[in-house]
C-alpha cells in the first residue's frame, strides 16, 4: 500500500533527489500557456486546479517530481511558462505527518478523528 498517487509507503528509505515530490509555482502569459505546460508535463494540479492573475500573467500552483521539472522546463512548452519551485513536499512530508498524529482517525466512534486513516 502506497501513501498517495507516486508516493513510497511511510517508512521506507528517502528517494533520489531527482524523484522528490515538488510544488511549483507555474506562470504563463495566457491560460493556454498553462494548459499546454500541464498537458504536456502531467503536472497534478489536484482537485480543483485555480489560475490566478498576476502582473506577470496566470500563475497556478502543480505538484511535479524533481525530474519531471526538469523534463518540463526543457520542453517546448516549458519555454512559454516560467516554473518556481515552492516547497519540496517529499523532504517536508515527515514533519507533516507528525503534525497528523498517528493511528486511524475513523476508529473510535465519538472521539475528535486523529491519524491519517486507512483506505480500506
Amino acid at each position: 500500500m502506497t501513501d498517495g498517487p507516486d508516493r513510497p509507503p511511510a517508512g521506507t528509505p528517502d528517494p533520489a533527489p531527482h524523484d522528490h515530490l515538488v510544488r511549483c509555482r507555474v506562470t504563463g502569459a495566457d491560460a493556454s500557456a498553462l494548459r499546454r505546460f500541464i498537458e504536456e508535463s502531467d503536472a497534478d494540479t489536484g482537485c480543483r486546479p485555480v489560475a490566478r492573475r498576476t502582473p506577470g500573467g496566470l500563475e497556478t500552483l502543480v505538484e511535479l517530481t524533481r525530474g519531471q521539472v526538469d523534463a518540463a522546463r526543457a520542453s517546448r512548452a516549458g519555454q512559454d511558462v516560467v516554473v518556481e519551485e515552492v516547497e519540496d513536499l517529499t523532504a517536508t512530508e515527515p514533519a507533516r505527518r507528525a503534525e497528523v498524529g498517528t493511528g486511524d482517525r475513523y476508529t473510535a466512534r465519538g472521539v475528535v478523528p486523529r491519524g491519517l486513516g486507512r483506505k480500506e
